[in-house]
């Protein structure tokens, strides 16, 4: 379903869908003032008098009948396993996707780790630069981000790491990537080392696309493609979101190479930072992969892309040139003297005519006619086109960042004044 960031991301378009009559025949919405902002569970329009006033629905109403809109209007795309993307004619792309469950056929999603036996622990620095003991790429719940101290003294026996692949083949080679989030689905988390680990997002490159080998445990990157999530703000029942950073967003590939992710904790494994020790304990952050029995709590990326403008020029020029000269003579008796004028004229063609005569009184007479006709014509025309795909998402206003939920039945209605 279309979230939060979609109505941040695309605010401009969406209150213009909302002011037109088939946007308020859609969305149920009665008579009131310009639409100015709408929200998942929300709108917000300009009365008369210039207060505005917003009124709160107990569900996400506006997503859910906009998600209606993208799902089975024709102008969308169809994707693996049921889910879907919208091709707007404006250029604007949102497409999701999963890596693949096992058995996988183009992306992989799992864990990597380096395991000592009990008793045999090693130092902080040892067991982060490790080249990695193990893998698992088909459990559903792994242990994610899991950091285990044995029984010596600062001695560490698990850190555990984890690896997402995403087949984003199916983004244009030429579309804009303006935005993607990365969320996982928790489902636990344990500190009993009171160390309060977090989690972030980073780049890996497993020897495989699809299937994961223990010496995948190196080959995660340092540099975060987002904010890091603490271990307080950790959901354990619900999507935790990794909004990609442009780091993050030059990672995401448009070519038959999957995109490669990975999360680690960043307190103390990215930052090579020991954590505080006591003997025999264990902290992790718990999410979901993709053996999951449906989608619904599987790893996704959803990517927001755009198509770019395009311009065609055509130009055309032609050029004709003609000249013609004819001369005659004439000689006759005759007892008059006639001499002619010179016309010279001139237009977008130029064109000169002399005619000259002259006569003798002895009989003679001498005739001479020159016509020069030189005509020169140059047409050029120059003829561009361009086309313009409007490239949504517009940058949305400020001041409208809410999400309020209310548990009763019925709307509320809130009237405030500009100030």
């Amino acid at each position: 379903m279309v979230d939060k960031i979609f109505f941040e991301k695309y605010q401009r378009l969406l209150v213009w869908l909302l002011n037109t009559r088939v946007g308020k025949w859609f969305f149920k919405i009665e008579p009131k003032g310009e639409i100015v902002a709408v929200f998942p569970n929300a709108i917000r329009w300009l009365n008369q008098n210039g207060s505005y006033s917003t009124e709160f629905r107990t569900n996400n109403r506006y997503a859910y009948r906009l998600n209606t809109l993208l799902r089975y209007f024709p102008f969308l795309l169809w994707g693996p396993e049921y889910q879907w993307y919208p091709q707007l004619r404006l250029g604007l792309t949102v497409s999701t996707f999963y890596p693949n469950p096992d058995p996988e056929t183009t992306s992989v999603d799992g864990v990597v780790q380096q395991n000592y036996a009990i008793g045999s622990g090693v130092s902080w620095a040892t067991i982060q630069g490790a080249a990695g003991s193990g893998a698992a790429d088909s459990n559903e719940a792994p242990e994610n981000i899991r950091i285990d101290s044995d029984s010596g003294t600062d001695t560490w026996r698990i850190l555990n790491r984890c690896i997402m692949l995403f087949d984003t083949s199916s983004i244009s080679d030429t579309d804009n990537i303006d935005s993607a989030v990365l969320s996982v689905y928790g489902y636990n988390k344990a500190d009993n080392l009171s160390i309060t680990p977090d989690i972030n997002i980073y780049s890996s490159a497993p020897a495989s696309d699809t299937s994961l080998v223990a010496g995948d445990f190196d080959s995660l990157g340092s540099t975060a493609f987002s904010t890091t999530i603490t271990y307080a703000n950790w959901s354990t029942t619900g999507y935790n979101d990794f909004v990609l950073n442009a780091s993050g967003l030059v990672a995401i590939s448009k070519t038959a190479t999957p995109t490669k992710l990975g999360a680690r904790n960043a307190n103390y494994d990215v930052a090579n930072n020991a954590p505080t020790w006591a003997a025999s304990l264990s902290s992790s952050i718990l999410f979901y992969m993709s053996e999951r029995a449906d989608i619904t709590q599987d790893p996704k990326l959803v990517i927001t892309h755009t198509t770019p403008t395009t311009t065609s020029t055509t130009a055309t020029t032609s050029t004709s040139t003609s000249t013609s000269t004819s001369t005659s003579t004439s000689t006759s008796t005759s007892t008059s003297t006639s001499t002619s004028t010179t016309t010279t004229s001139t237009s977008t063609s130029t064109t000169t005519s002399t005619s000259s005569s002259t006569t003798t009184s002895l009989s003679t007479t001498t005739s001479t006619s020159t016509s020069t006709s030189t005509t020169t014509s140059t047409t050029t025309s120059s003829s561009t086109s361009t086309t313009t795909t409007f490239n949504y998402p517009l940058e949305v206003e400020k001041g409208y960042d809410f999400d309020v939920d209310i548990e009763r039945p019925g709307n509320l209605e809130i009237e405030s004044k500009l100030g």
